[in-house]
């Protein structure tokens, strides 16, 4: 990759966001301070990095980061492994379907997508690239569940689910448009292989027919097998979702009614344009123009449109994974607004062009069957030939737009310590000013009024101690950003926490009384964030009961097998 081609980082919209998020996690790590929460190398006074950061790209990342040294190199590793990842779970998940030649053709297309480039080279959004391992992987676990492979499609399917939230919530609005179109048709033909299977036998429980042909559908295994592995993959990773959904509150981003971002959106003009402005000298930020299906893409879904038109069963895979890539590629463009701006919840995905993270999944599935429409059993090496030559133009196409632009080197010092909120300014909290108007400090903590001094100062990540000698009652202020979680303790007993003083905004400051005293400050988990580690161990532990039982059933039934 041309990552590992060039010292430094390129310049992205993103990258040094999630560079420094690495480093941070890593320094966060080695201080030991756990659960980890409160990062003092963020945005002048620190900031809770680890209850907002992507959680599995910034884990990850640090531990890549203990072995390399370099926050920067870490985020180049991590590109790596999510291309690895994503595209052998692609592969395995599409040969489930079609021949090994059609499934490699496809996985070419997949790994060259317009949309992954873009997300490498021109938005640095790791966690985005990352996610697209786990919403396959949410596709895999709903096919194994409806060809009976319940113990390996209910693990899958967690994971999936798990992996999308730690990695990407946001990703959940596109996983829902795949799980919901693609879950219909597995559910449908996992009905016609197998009748449904009632709760109770003899007879409906219900005397309505309607009520009654739902009860049935929803005590199918593969639907409640479904149900439980969302449940339970959510349940998982309550301690992040939890809080961040409902702490959000604190940060001017929670203030607004709807998080879309208008006007972003490209047009299906600009959508299907072949002109590449990454090529020209322009900074290569997300602007509209720069997202794409690709021409390779758009003749694959004209093919396969031709090929069901000519088919007289125009129902089954091919006609799913068609209206799948059409809905995204409609829910991507700009004249999809105003949906987004009239249901708040799919507001949360902000852009819509991020939408476009389910076409880089279905339409090399529509190539694969494609490729098995067209090419039949009879013509092995015409297959094997035809998908030699479809890679070779995809690649002869993508190869060259796969580059960085404008590398910067830096020392990996730099990326411990930064003065914005690089996540976005919409993050900081709502009793402070702009986090740039706040002076850097070369020490933690003054004392702001009465007499005394501090004699001695231990600083970590989430906890500060100071002996005082106060000669008088006095105000000290710790250059920490407040934010819910901290508290300070005089001699072992708590004092209240300012933090409105208008001369310091959103900046802690607390009373000590006269004499010498060991003072504490400490970032702690709040009732809600052990609620929600709570309701992860629960979901760990359900996970457990459920396979565990599900492996139960699999073994008596191959033991009772004639077979054995």
């Amino acid at each position: 990759m041309d990552l590992f081609l060039h010292a430094g980082r390129s310049i992205t919209f993103d990258g040094r966001v999630h560079s420094t998020t690495i480093a941070q996690f890593s320094q966060m790590i080695a201080d030991k301070s756990f659960p980890l929460g409160w990062s003092s190398g963020w945005s002048v006074y620190g900031f809770p990095l680890a209850l907002y950061a992507h959680q599995l790209t910034s884990y990850l990342g640090a531990a890549i980061n203990f072995i390399v040294h370099d926050p920067q190199l870490a985020y180049n590793y991590m590109y790596l492994l999510g291309a690895i990842s994503s595209g052998v779970v692609f592969y395995c998940f599409i040969r489930l379907f079609t021949g090994k030649w059609s499934s490699y053709a496809a996985s070419v297309l997949f790994t060259f997508a317009p949309y992954r480039i873009v997300n490498i080279y021109t938005r640095g959004a790791l966690p985005e690239f990352f996610v697209t391992t786990f919403l396959i992987l949410c596709l895999f676990g709903l096919t194994l569940l409806a060809r009976k492979r319940t113990l390996s499609g209910f693990i899958t399917l967690v994971v999936g689910v798990v992996g999308v939230c730690l990695t990407h919530p946001m990703m959940l609005i596109p996983l829902g448009v795949l799980v919901i179109l693609y879950g219909i048709y597995v559910l449908v033909q996992s009905i016609h292989s197998s009748s449904i299977l009632p709760l109770r036998r003899g007879g409906s429980l219900f005397p309505s027919s309607l009520i009654s042909t739902l009860y049935s559908l929803f005590s199918h295994s593969f639907v409640v097998l479904t149900l439980l592995a969302g449940l339970i993959g959510l349940l998982i990773s309550s301690y992040y979702i939890i809080p961040l959904r409902l702490d959000i509150k604190y940060v001017h981003y929670g203030l607004e009614k709807n998080h879309i971002r208008l006007n972003q959106a490209p047009t299906l003009e600009q959508l299907l344009s072949p002109d590449w402005l990454y090529f020209g000298p322009y900074h290569p930020g997300p602007p509209s123009e720069n997202f794409k299906i690709g021409v390779i893409e758009v003749g694959v879904l004209l093919c396969g449109v031709f090929l069901l038109l000519q088919k007289k069963k125009k129902g089954g895979l091919l006609t799913t994974w068609l209206i799948i890539s059409l809905i995204s590629i409609a829910l991507s463009l700009h004249s999809s607004e105003w949906l987004y701006t009239h249901i708040a919840f799919l507001g949360n995905i902000q852009y819509p062009w991020r939408m476009l993270s389910a076409t880089i999944i279905a339409i090399p599935v529509v190539a694969a069957l494609v490729f098995e429409e067209i090419l039949n059993e009879s013509m092995e090496k015409g297959r094997e030939w035809s998908a030699i030559v479809f890679a070779f133009i995809v690649l002869l196409a993508r190869v060259p737009a796969a580059y960085g632009k404008n590398y910067l080197v830096q020392p990996p010092d730099a990326y411990f310590y930064v003065q914005p909120n690089l996540h976005t300014a919409n993050l900081t909290t709502i009793w402070m000013d702009d986090v740039l108007s706040y002076p850097s400090k070369d020490h933690q903590a003054d004392i702001i009024a009465g007499q005394g001094s501090i004699t001695s100062e231990q600083v970590r990540e989430q906890s500060r101690t100071y002996t005082i000698q106060a000669t008088s009652q006095l105000r000290l202020i710790d250059y920490t950003f407040y934010y819910p979680g901290w508290h300070a303790y005089v001699d072992g007993v708590e004092t209240p926490i300012e933090f409105q003083d208008y001369s310091h905004k959103g900046v802690i400051t607390y009373s000590v009384p006269s004499g010498t005293h060991t003072v504490e400050l400490k970032f702690k988990p709040t009732k809600l964030r052990w609620v929600s580690y709570g309701l992860s161990v629960i979901g760990v532990l359900a996970f457990l009961g459920i396979a565990s039982w599900l492996y139960s059933n699999e073994r008596r039934r191959f033991n009772q097998s004639p077979d054995c």
